[in-house]
């Protein structure tokens, strides 16, 4: 049983606002750790988070080893990493990052203690190298298959979920993965994301007014969700807005926008916005002007099964009205209530989703749901926790 006046240690790519060794930053990473620890510590817990990354910046520059207390019950070290210009320094990089990761794994985690590892495909090797110079206790958060997000080979997605079987316990991300991957023997807890409540309250809705719809999420190919998206806009009514956040690459990011540009210049007026990434407050305080949120997931089930959209929770911690691909990681959740699905992947069975949406649909709110959600994570996590499953 884990001593509660200890730390649970909890490693991941993962950086607070202040960002000190300047961290490439993952948000959906970002916003799951960030709930993650303070579950741990709501458990009773106290929490020691290593902070993996690298530098963002192409300068030379090195950064040291950060220790930073938080609190009483919460301190994060950041990895000491340099800024790489060349393609030599961004190798030298990241070994220098999966050395550090080994040596506290293998000999400054202390015996018995229990790791929290957010899943991290790059870094698999060295974890389960470290299980031989230390008898810890591991509990993989296992937030997707990454060979599945890929859509790589049914081997390479088995081979992926093999490299897992060596934790003691779990924290999947959907009711579908201990089943799926063959972890039923083994204790494990379903967090699907963030439940926090943001915004107790509705956003406005008035009929015949302006109807704001959100897309928040990666920026991908014209094959991608967000063009899903952005496609639906041809049929709905000229009163419905897209706004779209997100990141992506150079090359997407610069083809999205001439598509858009070319839709609002063929519609006569904006009809399709992209604002960026943005974070925060800022992040939130957009959500409240807006009714809908879009998770226009075009992954097959077959690879789905193995994911959850993060932004799912982000919409119904901020009361939007949810609307969704019917994939299985969804409908077969503690939430699928709570979610308006359309039928097929198309612009037209999307647009006829959104119209069917009635006054009562935009009235409802999803706090209970989600609150009930927060309480039986933590008391189950607690479990976990506390047992010793070696």
């Amino acid at each position: 049983m884990q001593n509660q006046n200890s730390y649970i240690y909890y490693v991941g790519f993962y950086s607070k606002a202040d960002n000190p060794n300047k961290f490439r930053i993952f948000p959906a990473t970002n916003t799951k750790m960030d709930y993650i620890v303070s579950a741990v510590k709501e458990a009773g817990f106290k929490i020691s988070i290593f902070a993996l990354g690298e530098a963002q910046t192409t300068k030379w520059s090195f950064f040291k080893r950060k220790l930073i207390k938080i609190d009483e019950h919460e301190k994060i070290t950041y990895v000491s990493t340099f800024g790489a210009f060349v393609s030599i320094n961004k190798f030298l990089s990241r070994l220098w990052l999966l050395l550090q990761l080994f040596f506290f794994l293998s000999f400054e985690v202390k015996k018995s203690s229990t790791v929290i590892y957010y899943h991290s495909f790059a870094t698999l090797g060295v974890v389960r190298l470290s299980k031989f110079f230390n008898n810890y206790r591991l509990v993989y958060e296992v937030e997707e298959i990454f060979q599945a997000a890929w859509q790589g080979t049914d081997k390479k997605i088995k081979n992926e979920i093999n490299s897992l079987k060596n934790a003691d316990a779990y924290i999947f991300v959907n009711d579908l993965f201990a089943s799926k991957c063959g972890f039923t023997e083994k204790p494990s807890v379903v967090c699907y994301g963030d439940y926090r409540i943001i915004n107790t309250n509705k956003p406005i809705y008035k009929s015949n007014e302006v109807i704001n719809i959100v897309y928040a999420g990666v920026i991908g190919t014209s094959d991608s969700d967000v063009y899903l998206a952005i496609n639906t806009m041809n049929f709905l009514p000229n009163n419905y807005v897209l706004h779209l956040l997100g990141y992506g690459t150079a090359v997407d990011i610069v083809e999205m926008e001439l598509t858009i540009k070319g839709m609002n210049d063929f519609f006569g007026f904006v009809k399709i916005l992209f604002h960026g990434r943005l974070s925060g407050n800022e992040y939130t305080n957009f959500l409240r002007n807006c009714q809908i949120g879009l998770s226009t997931r075009v992954l097959q089930n077959k690879y789905s099964d193995y994911t959850f959209p993060s932004k799912v929770l982000v919409y119904l911690c901020n009361n939007l009205v949810t609307v969704s691909s019917p994939i299985s990681c969804i409908t077969q959740s503690k939430i699928a209530s709570n979610i308006f699905f359309y039928e097929l992947s198309t612009p037209e069975s999307v647009c006829k989703k959104i119209l069917s949406l009635k006054s009562s649909d935009y009235a409802k709110t999803n706090n209970d749901s989600i609150r009930r959600l927060n309480d039986n994570f933590i008391k189950d996590l607690k479990i976990i926790l506390n047992a010793d499953s070696r």
